[in-house]
């Protein structure tokens, strides 16, 4: 055990600015992150931009006791421009530090949200969706004389953001149906646009560190980060408003159809809607982003895997033949016989993170981490906990 007060090994920094020149000099961070601790031969790094340490972790030990043993210490997150205006002000859960409305949103999410009573109510959102991929994947493959490749990435793509729209919303579309299963242009605009917050949220950002330069649009992320938000907004805002109106105002429905019907008719302990639009949005968007990238990465990853090994992919097959057999398709009922298959999710997942950077974890109270000091206030980063570690 390391004395208390000895931080973790990191590069040599200015004065004041510590090392953020050279985290401008050598972007991409993460890349140069990952070169200065190999350079170093540590698992655990401390980086110093401005007034800020931020903490890096590359080994998968280090990352158990971040993310389990010590994940309430660790349980606060970092301010920044772009997790605030995603968030509307820390009001989702990925984005908010720990504390009563993060353990009440929390507490909707696991429980109302992605309870099995919500999750069978919406198995005929899923299965419906499950046959428009079916047909939209037929429907490309017949177009003009000459069959083309299907890009996989575009078709799962199409998948998710169906399956989101239909869960959360209960429809698939904004506004206009596209004949061939695909999407429609604001569709398409809406995921452009998702992808474009997270991007934002996870880059390297001046503002991040200097506080004082927020609003000066450095790098032109603030001008992005706003576009993509207002872009989201402008998709679902009308959605909620409405039907935020149907059931406050006009009575409602007979029952919760979607996860947004949920969130709006949630009372608190005096009868009063527990939600307000705000925080509605917030959590509407938190499952945008949540429910496209790390589905469409996990998916895109796996078939790539099993088509380098070839072995890999007969193996998946003959578990299909022999639980499904060859005369229907799988249904959600058959995934918890699919142990193979499963296992090979599991492992892409491991080999193949959706995001070079996790959510950053803010220290609420001194601690350790690998027998270093790890003062209160600090930030901790999980990277690239990709290698075979």
């Amino acid at each position: 055990m390391k004395p208390k007060g000895q931080l973790p090994p990191g590069p040599r920094g200015w004065p004041i600015i510590g090392n953020m020149l050279q985290m401008i000099i050598n972007r991409p961070a993460h890349l140069w992150i990952h070169r200065v601790m190999e350079e170093l031969q540590t698992d655990i790094a401390c980086f110093r931009f401005a007034r800020f340490h931020v903490i890096t972790v590359t080994s998968s030990k280090i990352a158990r006791e971040v993310l389990r043993e010590k994940d309430e210490v660790l349980a606060d997150r970092s301010e920044s421009y772009a997790s605030h205006l995603i968030s509307h002000g820390y009001k989702n859960i990925s984005f908010s530090s720990y504390g009563e409305n993060w353990k009440l949103v929390k507490k909707v999410m696991t429980t109302k949200l992605m309870s099995p009573t919500t999750l069978s109510k919406t198995l005929g959102y899923r299965n419906i969706e499950a046959d428009n991929i079916v047909t939209y994947v037929y429907n490309l493959c017949q177009l003009g004389s000459v069959r083309k490749p299907i890009n996989v990435r575009d078709t799962i793509l199409t998948y998710c953001h169906a399956v989101m729209m239909r869960m959360m919303f209960g429809q698939r579309h904004f506004d206009e149906v596209v004949e061939n299963g695909g999407l429609g242009p604001k569709e398409k605009e809406h995921m452009d646009a998702i992808y474009l917050a997270l991007d934002c949220f996870f880059s390297f950002n001046l503002t991040n560190y200097i506080p004082f330069l927020r609003g000066w649009n450095v790098d032109k992320a603030e001008t992005e980060v706003r576009e993509a938000v207002h872009i989201i907004n402008r998709c679902n805002d009308p959605i909620i408003q409405e039907r935020i109106h149907l059931w406050r105002k006009k009575g409602g429905k007979e029952m919760e159809e979607d996860w947004l019907d949920i969130l709006i008719t949630l009372k608190d302990d005096q009868g009063l809607p527990l939600f307000t639009f705000d925080e509605i949005r917030a959590q509407c968007k938190e499952i945008n982003l949540a429910t496209i990238d790390n589905t469409m990465n996990n998916v895109e990853w796996t078939i790539a895997e099993m088509l380098n090994h070839p072995e890999i992919l007969e193996k998946a097959t003959n578990e299909l033949d022999m639980i499904v057999g060859k005369d229907r398709l799988v249904q959600e009922s058959d995934i918890s016989q699919l142990n193979y298959i499963k296992a090979c999710s599991k492992e892409s997942f491991r080999l193949h993170p959706a995001n070079v950077f996790m959510p950053h974890h803010v220290a609420r109270e001194d601690t350790t981490l690998a027998g270093y000091f790890v003062p209160k206030g600090k930030t901790v980063n999980d990277i690239g906990l990709m290698s075979s570690k």
